[in-house]
């Protein structure tokens, strides 16, 4: 190698030569457990020990010839140069603990060194009172200029004008607003074309209830979209839609069949079901073996009836069927990241993926996700944890956020009937105004009948 390298770099070269030499050594499964790929501030470094991670995962010993497998299979070949560089070059005889204690050091100081990034976009924005903005910075000055010799740092005057052209750059995209101006204060430019947006959350907390109201929002920007379906009906997501546009309860949309005809009801859903066929651009994918090719598929075809294609939701991302079924779920988790990243570059498009954690509110793949999503929002709903909670409330917090701060949250109250969400700001003591401009699922009368196990509406 005949760069200039930098100490991170070598710190993480070593790490990675040490964990390929040794790795019957003790050490190797505890820093395996505690990195995360993006731990690795190089993106060689990156790719090359997350193929490790998955070959771990798999139950696999890492050695060279097991990662460089993986590296193929992601169609990654000069990462695998990179590697046999690294051990010709690379020649480690410290323990791999003093590698993996400066990797992680490292990369707590990238982190204090965006946490003063994040203060000055907040100071900007004006999202948080001068004494937190003041804390933060101190901290992440005492951080960065107390151990600054493990990173390459840049003054504070570099880093304001970086994140200023950053924002002034994105601010020339086509922006997408969530609807939400309590949940939009907190975001810069999100939703941008090329962007990977993750909604998380554990089961049962309203990941896709907070994923159908923000898509009742995009209706209202006359936004063109591809609702990719791999766990729920079709029907079901055109009667949620339905339900919070109208604010007629789920329960009673489902069983509209049975409806009186003189039914005050029946002239709002007809209304709805024809403002869908005639001004929505919403189109629906339903399939249990779905995948990212017939992702790609269902995209051209949008994209040759509307001309664009602004979003692309899909719910749940690990339920795509070349997820379900691969060998290793690791490795098809971020070989499907980065298609959707490609596919989002092709169509100049956002790629809302819906991930669910655990109990322990831990995501499978979280290190995964976080080298690919721009913006990761988290979801909690209190009530869960707690059934005596006296109001169900859902938190649409900022978890993290490459172009702008995070930690940022919104408040809604659930409106059980209709899945709803109604902002807490709005609320002034009361569940009201629900009178918005009516819009509806795909037409009940064209989507009835439609049998199999495949529907779609491009």
């Amino acid at each position: 190698m005949t760069e200039q390298l930098t100490p991170v770099f070598e710190y993480e070269c070593n790490f990675l030569a040490a964990v390929l030499q040794q790795p019957e050594d003790p050490a190797v499964e505890q820093w395996l457990d505690t990195l995360v790929a993006a731990d690795f501030a190089d993106e060689r470094t990156r790719k090359v020990y997350a193929s490790v991670q998955a070959v771990w995962a798999s139950g696999q010993t890492p050695e060279v010839v097991s990662v460089s497998q993986v590296l193929a299979s992601k169609g990654q070949m000069s990462a695998i140069a990179f590697l046999t560089e690294v051990m010709e070059r690379f020649l480690p005889g410290i323990p791999i603990e003093t590698y993996g204690k400066k990797v992680l050091n490292a990369s707590q100081l990238r982190r204090a060194q965006r946490m003063f990034e994040n203060a000055l976009d907040a100071a900007v924005a004006g999202l948080k009172p001068v004494e937190t903005i003041y804390d933060e910075l101190i901290f992440g000055f005492d951080r960065l200029f107390r151990h600054g010799d493990a990173v390459q740092l840049i003054s504070p005057g570099e880093i304001a004008e970086r994140r200023l052209e950053g924002l002034r750059n994105r601010e020339k995209m086509s922006l997408i607003s969530t609807g939400w101006f309590e949940l939009d204060k907190h975001l810069v430019a999100p939703f941008a074309p090329g962007d990977i947006v993750v909604i998380k959350g554990p089961a049962k907390s309203g990941k896709s209830q907070a994923k159908s109201n923000i898509i009742d929002h995009f209706v209202d920007q006359q936004l063109v979209g591809l609702h990719v379906c791999p766990e729920q009906q079709f029907m079901g997501e055109t009667d949620r839609q339905d339900a919070i546009r109208t604010g007629v309860p789920l329960a009673a949309l489902k069983n509209w069949g049975a409806w009186h005809p003189d039914d005050e009801r029946r002239p709002l859903i007809k209304e709805v079901n024809e403002f869908w066929d005639q001004k929505a651009h919403i189109h629906y994918y339903e399939s249990r073996s779905v995948s990212m090719p017939k992702v790609r598929s269902a995209l051209r075809k949008v994209k040759d009836i509307e001309g664009k294609v602004d979003f692309v939701a899909i719910d749940l991302f690990d339920r795509l069927s070349d997820v379900q079924n691969a060998d290793n779920r690791t490795i098809a988790i971020e070989q499907k990241l980065q298609q959707a990243t490609q596919l989002a570059q092709e169509f100049s498009c956002c790629f809302i993926l819906l991930v669910q954690e655990n109990a322990e509110g831990r995501t499978k793949w979280a290190g995964a996700y976080e080298e690919y999503a721009s913006l990761i929002l988290e979801v909690q709903r209190p009530k869960l944890d707690d059934p005596s909670y006296a109001i169900d409330e859902l938190i649409l917090s900022v978890y993290l956020q490459r172009n702008g701060p995070s930690g940022g949250e919104a408040k809604f109250i659930v409106d059980e009937a209709s899945l709803k969400l109604i902002p807490q700001e709005q609320l002034e003591g009361e569940l009201g105004g629900l009178d918005e401009p009516i819009r509806g699922g795909s037409s009940r009368a064209n989507a009835a009948g439609q049998g199999g196990e495949e529907q779609s509406s491009v």
